[in-house]
């Protein structure tokens, strides 16, 4: 399974059904599409403010303000529960293979963050 990592510090991609759920307030890993693949450089982090389903153009609204494609693979690292980041085991993923439903990240937990 995906959880397991076998000393590999880049979690693997995965190309399934739909199951996994990004929501604001979630922390996901990506790399920049001006590096090219494997620079350590274009490693980037960053907190999902807004979730837009709907909207083809910008589905994620990122802390960084990057706009990523759906053909873009991102992996959840931290997820939030009930207030608090905890590690997330995920694996890489199109944008458009997580489940995407329309969300925003409340005003309170938006100073905790």
């Amino acid at each position: 399974p995906y959880t397991q990592d076998h000393g590999n510090p880049t979690p693997p991609i995965s190309y399934g059904r739909k199951t996994e759920r990004i929501r604001p307030g979630d922390t996901i890993l990506y790399y920049d599409p001006v590096f090219t693949a494997g620079d350590k450089r274009g490693r980037r982090e960053t907190t999902v403010l807004e979730v837009r389903g709907n909207n083809k153009d910008m589905r994620l609204v990122l802390e960084n303000a990057a706009v990523l494609a759906d053909e873009q693979p991102i992996c959840r690292v931290k997820t939030l529960h009930k207030g608090r980041l905890i590690p997330h085991p995920g694996v890489f993923r199109h944008v458009s293979e997580y489940v995407l439903r329309s969300a925003k990240i409340s005003p309170a937990l938006e100073k905790v963050l």
